[in-house]
């Protein structure tokens, strides 16, 4: 029985991960812990190294080349290392060129023979920022050909790296590196500066190395699969959560990476394994490693290209998944191209998707296209479909049950994003069938263009910004403030409005300007948002669902909230081997939050609403989610309350549920076994037309240190799927070889 839940698991999430990122990392991503998203910073790859040197030739025995820039950046791979290294020795230990890089060499015993150097015995190869050790070394100058043997051990400011030999012809450019382990920082792959400026002095001490020190969770990614209706934070600008809402997968650069192989080929600038072994995780014995077959790794002057031909996931080293063909770009945010997910409202159930690779529009990528393509797997097995009205009907009337057509059996997704220096361009057109009989009631659209007019932020803002995104119950002092204007159209958009459930606004246009302020003071959180919009609005009647109604509407909005600690626990700074079910230090913790808000709303019928909510409540974090047992536990009980008078034309925007308790739950059952559940409670049982429930969400997980699976399902919109994230980590040290 074990085995076939096992083949099942693993044929399940091969589905769902099909074309994900090899080593791509991801936060356990949950509103439960409290884990954000974050945005990553690209480091920039440099590929330029000097080819023009001069030889000046003292003796037969004594050669040292010179490179004609004084402050130059070289990539870390090895050949480059080695080169700008090597050229520089002589039997004398310490070199300095007339560019002042020093290049320190000490052994027990060296000598010449002929053109060949060499050295044996405790032998020390040292910049002011990258040592490597050996028992024997030597370097034929006629030939220029390296060889190093035993023992090897090579460290500079990001990256470590093991191997019993290594050889490498520089005339050539060809090489290799057998038993290698090793450890990668792959944001500053490209960045060893060999300057004497570099303040950045790497010693020979590579005792300390072993153990990985001060650990802490990186950034995130996420995997997501399906079409979950969650709630965004309402601290978000109003520009990021239209990003995040049309971008809901997306990959960060990978990072910090541990490897191992047999070995390693070297051809120019292409690094080649049979067979290659990457893990994400940063202690002894991996959680998560990823098996690579025919590994080829491109350095080049705009970034370092990853491929394999084909990749294996081994989670604890028990479950084996099938990735398939990798293909990164260390550099850029990656994303997925095969995945399923289910959706009773939008397609008939369970389906598959593709997602194509991204049109790019101008050399600066500032302007890119992404295509989806969706299967409705449930659709085409039944032959029926429940997702569209009659064709005469009108597109906000109820869905009936058909016979599902040929065009029926396939939807296309299309996302277009413009970045510049202060403004943002998005559009998404979305279709769950090709039917153009019923294209009107099968397409969404939306567009918005924002313009960044002010923003202003302290002088920590970058620490501020990542340390709360990573820990959001990490009290920074600093501020951030922003104003947006946003001009907005969408047709048939949809939108939750509390017990009223999903409703579809037909079209919709206008223009809305947007205030936000974010502040950290002495361990007290405070944010506000002041927007006044005005556009035109077609939806259903609040007196007839089934009649659309036309109104422009004007809404003036004030929000402000306050966030503090009553009581925290000291906890650890970073997480250590006994963290197997975390990725992080659990805040533990009560807190308690308080927000209120006032909404104006004017129609041009004369209809008017008006809005005054106030929601206040603690969340109590308590357990280190180390031990096996209940050692985990979150609880958010917030009430809301609700103040109005006044009606809207519309059912979308009318204000219901004046009086409700915002609920959040989270508990550890057994091991890395979570089951969390969120909904919002209605006590005003004459709004709740049916269950005192809203949209309720279940959620079990299986949570790792350096990954994270977790099944979910929203019990109103029938919507559920699968997450899969990959965790990555900083940390000091480069850990100890693990086994294949």
């Amino acid at each position: 029985m074990k085995n076939k839940i096992k083949k099942f698991l693993g044929l399940f999430i091969f589905l769902i991960i099909q074309d994900t990122v090899l080593g791509i990392n991801s936060l356990y991503l949950k509103n439960n812990l409290s884990y954000y998203s974050n945005n990553v910073s690209k480091g920039k790859n440099y590929n330029e190294i000097l080819n023009s040197y001069k030889i000046v030739s003292e003796s037969e025995k004594n050669k040292v080349i010179k490179y004609e820039n004084n402050n130059f950046e070289i990539p870390s791979h090895l050949r480059k290392f080695f080169h700008n290294l090597l050229v520089n020795l002589d039997n004398n230990s310490i070199i300095q060129n007339k560019n002042n890089i020093e290049v320190d060499l000490l052994a027990d015993n060296k000598k010449f023979i002929g053109a060949v150097f060499s050295a044996e015995g405790n032998v020390i190869i040292r910049t002011n920022n990258s040592v490597l050790s050996s028992d024997k070394f030597s370097y034929d100058q006629d030939l220029e050909i390296m060889i190093i043997k035993g023992d090897i051990k090579f460290k500079s400011e990001n990256s470590y790296l093991e191997a019993s030999d290594i050889k490498y012809d520089f005339k050539n450019k060809k090489g290799f590196i057998l038993n290698v382990y090793g450890s990668i920082d792959f944001q500053n792959l490209s960045k060893i500066s060999v300057s004497s400026k570099s303040n950045n002095v790497v010693d020979e001490n590579f005792k300390d190395l072993k153990e990985p020190k001060e650990v802490k969770f990186n950034n995130s990614s996420n995997i997501k699969l399906g079409n979950i209706l969650r709630k965004y934070d309402d601290k978000q600008s109003f520009a990021k959560r239209l990003t995040n809402q049309a971008l809901e997968v997306n990959f960060n650069p990978i990072v910090n990476t541990r490897f191992i192989a047999k070995k390693i080929d070297i051809n120019d600038n292409i690094w080649f394994s049979e067979s290659l072994t990457i893990t994400n995780d940063p202690f002894g014995e991996p959680q998560l490693i990823i098996k690579n077959r025919k590994f080829r790794t491109t350095f080049n002057e705009e970034n370092t290209k990853i491929r394999s031909k084909w990749s294996t996931a081994v989670l604890d080293d028990k479950l084996t998944i099938p990735l398939g063909p990798r293909r990164i770009d260390v550099d850029k945010s990656q994303n997925f191209k095969w995945g399923n997910g289910y959706d009773k409202t939008k397609y008939d159930g369970f389906y598959l998707f593709r997602r194509f690779n991204k049109i790019k529009f101008n050399d600066s990528n500032n302007t890119e296209l992404d295509v989806t393509s969706f299967f409705p797997i449930q659709r085409i097995i039944t032959g029926k479909t429940s997702a569209f009205p009659n064709n005469n009907d009108l597109v906000i009337s109820p869905k009936v049950k058909k016979d599902a057509k040929f065009f029926d059996y396939l939807g296309i997704s299309a996302f277009l994003k413009s970045d510049w220096d202060n403004s943002k361009f998005i559009t998404r057109v979305n279709t769950n069938s090709l039917d153009f009989d019923k294209l009107d009631k099968a397409i969404e659209f939306e567009s918005f263009f924002t313009i960044n007019l002010f923003n202003e932020e302290s002088e920590n803002h970058d620490e501020l910004t990542n340390e709360q995104e990573k820990e959001p119950y990490k009290f920074i002092d600093g501020f951030t403030k922003s104003k947006d204007l946003t001009f907005f159209g969408s047709y048939r958009d949809k939108t939750k409005n509390g017990s009223l459930g999903e409703i579809a606004v037909k079209s919709a246009y206008g223009v809305r300007y947007d205030v936000f302020k974010n502040s950290v003071n002495n361990d007290l959180k405070i944010f506000s948002e002041r927007t006044f919009s005005i556009g035109n609005y077609e939806s259903s009647s609040r007196l007839d669902s089934g009649n659309l109604v036309n109104r422009n509407r004007l809404n003036l909005s004030f929000k402000k909230g306050y966030e503090f600690p009553i009581w925290k626990l000291e906890v650890d700074e970073f997480i250590n081997k006994s963290y197997k079910y975390s990725p992080v230090v659990i805040p533990q913790g009560l807190y308690w939050g308080i927000e209120g808000n006032v909404d104006f709303f004017r129609y041009e019928d004369g209809d008017m609403q008006d809005l005054f909510q106030v929601k206040t409540g603690p969340k109590l974090i308590i357990g280190e989610f180390k031990d096996n047992f209940l050692d985990y536990t979150e609880l958010s009980i917030i009430p809301r309350f609700r103040f109005n008078r006044g009606k809207s034309p519309f059912n979308f925007d009318q204000i219901v549920d004046n009086k409700v308790i915002e609920l959040k739950a989270s508990q550890q059952i057994y091991g890395p076994l979570l089951m969390n559940f969120s909904a919002e409670i209605s006590l005003d049982k004459k709004e709740s037309n049916n269950d005192a429930l809203i949209n309720p969400v279940l959620d079990l997980s299986w949570n790792r240190r350096a990954y994270a699976i977790n099944l979910f399902y929203n019990l109103d919109s029938e919507i559920g799927g699968l997450n899969f994230k990959i965790n990555t980590f900083n940390f000091k040290g480069f850990g100890k070889s693990f086994d294949n």
